[in-house]
């Protein structure tokens, strides 16, 4: 009983989404968006991989595809192709399949920190001998660190 009551539920929370995406967007952009869902299983893991659905335009859908070769192995499978997307969803109107190269996602180039610029070695030295003073190790690092810090600075300005 438990079981039903919440397979009843999906199935009317699928019929409002439905009915809420249809009254937006329309009933053409559902069957899209049921095709695009459905669409590994229509063609094949293997075509999925490389090619995607992009949009419907009039009676014909275009394709994303990775590539010149998958456009061309492709459009030797394209009639299989269309009866498959005919059947799975006739009320769309899918007359004829387009291709498209699928668009190079371009990553941002990671952001290098600037270069280091050097500290004069004697200065660096002259100052590593002043420290000698101090007794804590970490406070010596620490003091180190703080004048490299200030030197590149003012090499900057």
């Amino acid at each position: 009983m438990d079981g039903e009551r919440r397979e009843s539920q999906v199935r009317r929370l699928e019929e409002c989404l439905r009915e809420v995406v249809t009254g937006r967007i329309g009933n053409r952009q559902w069957l899209f968006f049921e095709l695009s869902r459905r669409w590994p299983e229509l063609v094949g893991s293997r075509v999925a991989d490389h090619a995607v659905p992009a949009w419907v335009r009039g009676e014909a859908i275009w394709i994303y595809v990775d590539g010149p070769a998958w456009m061309q192995e492709l459009s030797l499978m394209k009639q299989d192709l269309l009866e498959k997307i005919v059947r799975s969803v006739p009320d769309l109107g899918i007359r004829d399949i387009r291709w498209l190269q699928r668009p190079i996602e371009r990553s941002m180039p990671e952001e290098q920190p600037p270069a280091e610029k050097e500290i004069d070695p004697d200065q660096e030295r002259d100052f590593s001998a002043l420290l000698g003073i101090v007794r804590d190790s970490g406070c010596q690092q620490a003091l180190f660190r703080l004048w490299q810090t200030v030197k590149r600075r003012q090499q900057e300005s």
